[in-house]
């Protein structure tokens, strides 16, 4: 905060610096002057907060002084006239009080002291003045603005009442005489108010009636002042009514907190079962906390607090042996601390343990003068402790029983270790030395226990050394991995295939892993052969798709080839008789182009459509389904096989996935189709020869079905269609890779669905159904599956 400047003007050199030395050292800016003529100089160069100005200077007259220095700062009078008029006068010009030179130093500097914190203060306090007359309230509300008070102002008794209601008043100066209500009335309506009931009044009347000033008195005023009045009279008791005022209510609010307190005390001592209590021998009395009347099982109402009652509840010897102890303490003439536990029992006579703790207070001369202490019911602290002292004999009996049981375990985990299928290596793996190890790591690994312990871990893993193997005890050290594939070198060098586990055991100063190796050898072998096998099944069904594709490829080119040849035979002709005219060879050259490039375009679309997709793309449906029943068209129409696509989509309808893929997993289907009428051609020339694709949205899936009037699929092996390598096709006629893969393509790599039905008679057949996502979900991990055709 900054620091509030005083003008000090006074001539006497000595009071002037006794008086600035005490203010300075109270942290106010000082600068003292010693004449009138100086005090108009300093005014002039700068403001000041507060002056303190002595009215009788050498050189002239300090009212002006005074005038002016009223319109700047707050104006202190120090000086040795005590005239009524004098200091009337001052006091209506807007001093903030008149202080006596008549008083010592030390008293003055104190006064100055005092009034100026007062005055700093008073901004917390409001005033309401109450008077019809215009000139008393404008004097009042200037009086006390120079002192920092806040102001409110009423002409009315109904005005004065409103603000009382609604703002925080802490002084009402109240003029008796309204013109609306009689100040009387006013006084009782602020007192029926509880909240006003120590709100100070002053009440301002002209009458001289001492019974009627006593009965504004008694009506709830605090103090009386006769009009006309003087001004510091009606300061000075302004400002002690709220001062009392306020004093009043931080007693009542320290009353309260101090209740507060005592009710805390309480409860908190309620809570833990505990109550104090002192007794002052030299006064014969003693005093217990609510807590010692519960323990006892007593209300504060019931009885006098009295040791001897007390006394009487301690069950014996309990009783003898503390009342010896105290008699004891007492003669021993010292200070001391008592701490002791007993019995008792209640008022119901129930018995509860407690504790005492007990300070004795003596004189100088060693005279017992109070006993001061707390009281803890320590009846489950008891308890507790019996119960403890029975459980430590039980433990004891167990923990013998346990460590006889740890032997047997630990004989039976040797012989668990010893004899166990998989080796067993105990590694320290700060010092990077094998420990311990089982037969069975000694059997596979070809060493000896005291050659394995000589040996560094890091020599029995292939191609690795002591820093290669630092990941691995990494991932096992933070639980991210527990098992990994490795492979170890036995004594032989052969080499051993198979898994590693791993866990990790803390033994005092030791960093142990318990390592378990599973020799896989032999199925790792098994699984190879098993992998080579597929390949090569996989490798046969290329080979027969590749076989499918050129005969379609033949299918495709038969008719162009044929017209080709025509062509070719009618230049000769054209030539015997002469008819090789250029419009003619014109018309051969366009038509023999228009048949290659058909067929070159035939061998563009095999290829496109046997190269897998390598990503996601966005593709027109029926584009592409119109392209995959193209593929098949020839072979169909040699079967007089008709293939219809019904569709209740848009032409340009979308959606997101594996294009090529889905063309074979829908070529694949309509050539089993084909092959599957065939067959029933074969038991029935005259059954109906058709297959109808149907496609239809089943948000958020694309439904395609593909429906034949072949021969179906066999009761029995629905269930086994879609597995790898099954097909009911003669042999070299089929593989059974073609549905297990559609069966990957659409479910693994499109999150679809393929299902199959066989169809009531007459019609009969396969229906088969693919839901395919109209967009594949971003955060799919899967790539495509390679062609199968």
């Amino acid at each position: 905060m900054t620091p509030k400047r005083l003008l000090v003007v006074e001539d006497s050199r000595s009071i002037n610096r006794y008086l600035s030395e005490y203010l300075l050292e109270l942290g106010f800016l000082i600068r003292s002057v010693f004449s009138l003529k100086e005090a108009m100089e300093a005014m002039r160069e700068e403001s000041f907060d507060y002056g303190i100005f002595d009215l009788t200077l050498p050189d002239g007259d300090a009212r002006e002084m005074v005038s002016r220095a009223i319109r700047q700062s707050k104006v202190i009078i120090l000086t040795s006239n005590e005239n009524q008029l004098i200091r009337d006068d001052y006091f209506k010009l807007g001093v903030l009080d008149y202080i006596s030179k008549n008083n010592p130093m030390d008293y003055i500097c104190k006064q100055i002291e005092l009034l100026i914190e007062k005055v700093e203060q008073n901004n917390q306090y409001t005033i309401l003045v109450v008077d019809d007359s215009r000139a008393i309230r404008e004097m009042c509300k200037s009086v006390f603005e120079i002192r920092n008070y806040s102001i409110s102002l009423a002409s009315s008794g109904k005005e004065a009442l409103e603000l009382i209601e609604n703002e925080r008043i802490d002084l009402v100066i109240l003029d008796l005489f309204l013109p609306d209500v009689h100040g009387l009335e006013i006084l009782y309506k602020i007192r029926e108010n509880s909240q006003n009931l120590t709100l100070p009044v002053i009440a301002l009347s002209s009458t001289l009636n001492n019974d009627h000033i006593a009965k504004v008195l008694k009506h709830g005023a605090n103090d009386f002042i006769n009009k006309p009045f003087s001004i510091e009279q009606i300061i000075l008791k302004a400002a002690n009514l709220i001062k009392d005022a306020h004093a009043e209510r931080e007693l009542a609010e320290r009353l309260f907190e101090v209740e507060e307190l005592k009710r805390r005390l309480d409860d908190a001592q309620r809570i833990a079962k505990m109550g104090s209590f002192e007794e002052d021998l030299s006064r014969k009395n003693t005093w217990w906390s609510r807590g010692i009347y519960e323990l006892l099982g007593y209300t504060p109402f019931e009885v006098e607090p009295c040791m001897e009652l007390f006394f009487q509840h301690i069950k014996e010897p309990h009783r003898t042996l503390i009342r010896d102890h105290y008699l004891s303490l007492n003669q021993s003439q010292e200070t001391q601390y008592i701490s002791e536990d007993y019995e008792i029992l209640t008022k119901k006579g129930e018995g509860r343990w407690l504790n005492s703790s007990v300070k004795l207070i003596r004189d100088e001369k060693g005279t017992l003068l109070k006993a001061q202490g707390a009281i803890l019911d320590v009846t489950e602290n008891k308890r507790l402790r019996d119960e403890l002292l029975r459980f430590n004999i039980e433990l004891e009996k167990r923990v013998r029983h346990e460590v006889m049981g740890k032997l047997r375990l630990e004989r039976q985990f040797r012989q668990l270790f010893e004899n166990s299928y998989d080796a067993i290596l105990l590694i320290d793996y700060r010092q990077r030395r094998i420990i311990d190890c089982n037969q069975t790591a000694q059997k596979l690994l070809g060493y000896s226990k005291e050659e394995l312990k000589l040996l560094p871990p890091y020599r029995l893993l292939r191609a690795m050394s002591a820093r290669s193997i630092k990941p691995i005890l990494q991932d096992i050290l933070a639980k991210r991995r527990e098992i990994h594939d490795i492979t170890l070198l036995s004594q032989s060098g052969e080499e051993l295939l198979g898994q590693l586990s791993f866990n990790t055991l803390q033994e005092e100063d030791s960093n142990l892993l318990l390592c378990s190796f599973r020799n896989l050898t032999e199925q790792y072998l098994l699984k190879e052969e098993k992998n080579r096998q597929q390949n090569l099944l996989i490798q046969q069904s290329k080979l027969a798709a590749m076989g499918e594709m050129i005969g379609s490829i033949a299918h495709q080119w038969r008719q162009p080839i044929n017209a080709l040849a025509v062509k070719i035979q009618d230049i000769e002709l054209a030539y015997e008789n002469e008819e090789l005219t250029p419009s003619y060879v014109d018309h051969f050259v366009h038509s023999s182009m228009d048949l290659i490039s058909f067929m070159s375009h035939t061998i563009d679309d095999f290829r496109n459509f046997f190269r897998p997709s390598k990503a996601t793309s966005t593709f027109k449906v029926l584009e592409e389904i119109q392209k995959s029943i193209a593929m098949v068209q020839n072979q169909a129409r040699l079967s007089q096989i008709s293939c219809l696509l019904h569709s209740e989509l848009p032409q340009d309808f979308t959606i997101t996935g594996y294009q090529n893929e889905l063309k074979q997993v829908l070529l694949n289907l309509l050539k089993n189709a084909i092959d599957s009428i065939e067959e029933r051609i074969v038991l029935d020339p005259l059954c109906e020869r058709k297959i109808d694709l149907f496609l239809s949205l089943k948000e958020p899936f694309l439904e395609i079905q593909i429906q034949d009037t072949g021969v179906g699929i066999p009761q029995g092996i629905k269930e086994k269609i879609f597995d790898p390598y099954f097909t009911t096709k003669e042999q070299g006629k089929g593989t059974g890779i073609g549905l297990y893969m559609s069966k990957i393509i659409i479910e693994k790599n499109m999150e679809g669905k393929i299902s199959v039905i066989n169809q009531e008679p007459p019609r009969g057949g396969a229906l088969f159904t693919l839901l395919i996502p109209i967009e594949l979900r971003k955060d799919a991990k899967h790539g495509p599956t390679h062609a199968f055709l």
